[in-house]
């Protein structure tokens, strides 16, 4: 949301359908994450290249690929659509109040449960699975049930917006 929203103020576009920065303290969310007991692997903000960024992120880290749900990935409509309108990926824009959580896969309906009961997790969900393979790759299964490799982009799709 933040980078669409920062977008359509400084341009002046006037969408029909306002989008609101996302931006918001998750520090509280996280505590009560933490202190759950749950077996968490690792934790990161999607402020700097949105989910992509992270995902590639933590494949670089482990070597292991990914499997993701494009459809349990949470985007507001309005950004949906304004990002096709836009030509945007939506999981390659910044978010200022998204976290992305590696957990042992028992702890999720926990985890899951934390986050939806603050305001700011309320559209939490499972994305998807570490699938083990030493191959990096991510793996983006589309709402038609293709599957597609989520590479990084060869450039920026915005500029740096803070």
């Amino acid at each position: 949301n933040h980078a669409i929203a920062v977008l359509g103020a400084r341009n002046n576009l006037g969408f029909s359908s306002p989008v609101e920065s996302d931006c918001t303290c998750l520090n509280h969310m996280i505590k009560d994450v933490l202190d759950s007991g749950a077996d968490i692997h690792f934790m990161r903000d999607l402020t700097r290249g949105g989910l992509a960024s992270v995902l590639h992120e933590l494949s670089g880290m482990t070597g292991y690929g990914m499997d993701i749900n494009e459809k349990s990935v949470p985007v507001d409509e309005p950004v949906k659509g304004l990002c096709e309108v836009l030509g945007f990926d939506p999981l390659y824009l910044a978010n200022e109040g998204k976290i992305v959580i590696v957990a042992d896969e028992n702890d999720s309906p926990k985890i899951i449960n934390i986050l939806q009961s603050h305001l700011s997790g309320k559209n939490a969900s499972v994305i998807g699975k570490i699938n083990g393979k030493g191959n990096g790759r991510i793996i983006i299964v589309t709402s038609g049930r293709g599957r597609r490799i989520l590479d990084l982009p060869s450039g920026i799709q915005l500029p740096r917006i803070c």
